[in-house]
C-alpha cells in the first residue's frame, strides 16, 4: 500500500533527519531502481497497462523522496544523493554504504522518468521546469547534471527506450556554447567526469539499434 505524501516537514530533530536520510537513500538506491528497471523493461512492451502501473508505483516513490526533502534540482545534479551519502558515511561502515550503490542510478532514473511520463510530469510541474532552467543557466550545475546521465547511458541494465529519453533530456540541457563553457570553467576532476560521459554517449552512438538514436547520440556528443 502506498501513502500520498502531500506535505514536506519543515523542521526535524537530529534523530528525524537521520531517519529521513536513511529512508531517502533506501528509496533512491533500491525501491526506485527496481521499480524503474521493471518499468523500463515494460516500456518497450505492448502491454501499456503494465507500463502505466509501474509509472504509478514510481510516482508514489517520488512523492516519498520529495517528502524526505529531496528536490528535482538535487536529483538532477546528484547533489542530494551526495549529501545523504556523506551524512551516512560519518555514521556507518563501508559495508552498510554498499547497500546504496545504485543511489545515483535511482536519482538519474527518477529525473528521466519524470520527463517521459505524463503523471510524473504533472506532479513535478513547475518545480521540475525550474530545476531544468537553473541547470541550463548555471555552468557548474549543468556539468553536474550532464555527468549524471552516464549512469544510465553506460549501463547494460536499461533499455534503449530509456537511453533515448535520457539523450532527449540531455540535449535540452546543452547547447552549442557548452564546449566553450567547459574550457573556461572545467578543472581536472571534472575533466575525468566529462571523459566518462563522453565514453557513455559514444557507446550509445555505436551500439544503438536505429539510425535516429545514433544521430541523437552524435548530436549530444558534439554539444558536450
Amino acid at each position: 500500500m502506498f501513502y500520498t505524501w502531500s506535505i514536506r516537514p519543515s523542521k526535524h530533530s537530529e534523530y528525524q533527519m537521520d531517519v529521513i536520510s536513511r529512508i531517502s537513500m533506501y528509496v533512491t538506491s533500491t525501491l526506485i531502481y527496481k521499480a524503474l528497471l521493471q518499468a523500463l523493461v515494460s516500456s518497450e512492451s505492448k502491454h501499456q497497462n503494465i507500463q502505466s502501473t509501474c509509472g504509478s508505483v514510481v510516482l508514489q516513490y517520488s512523492k516519498l523522496l520529495m517528502f524526505c526533502g529531496f528536490t528535482y534540482l538535487g536529483l538532477l545534479t546528484g547533489n542530494d544523493v551526495t549529501s545523504a551519502t556523506t551524512k551516512l558515511s560519518k555514521e556507518e561502515d563501508d559495508n552498510f554504504l554498499d547497500c546504496f550503490s545504485f543511489a545515483m542510478d535511482g536519482a538519474s532514473l527518477v529525473v528521466v522518468w519524470t520527463s517521459m511520463h505524463d503523471d510524473m510530469s504533472k506532479y513535478a510541474g513547475a518545480e521540475f521546469e525550474s530545476a531544468l532552467k537553473e541547470v541550463q543557466d548555471n555552468c557548474i550545475r549543468k556539468w553536474e547534471a550532464i555527468n549524471m546521465f552516464r549512469y544510465v547511458l553506460s549501463s547494460v541494465n536499461y533499455s534503449w527506450a530509456i537511453k533515448s529519453h535520457s539523450l532527449d533530456l540531455l540535449l535540452t540541457l546543452v547547447d552549442d556554447k557548452c564546449s566553450e563553457e567547459t574550457n573556461d570553467h572545467v578543472d581536472f576532476p571534472c575533466s575525468t567526469q566529462i571523459f566518462a560521459i563522453l565514453k557513455a554517449i559514444e557507446r550509445v552512438m555505436i551500439a544503438a539499434p536505429d539510425t535516429l538514436m545514433r544521430k541523437k547520440a552524435f548530436s549530444a556528443l558534439k554539444r558536450v
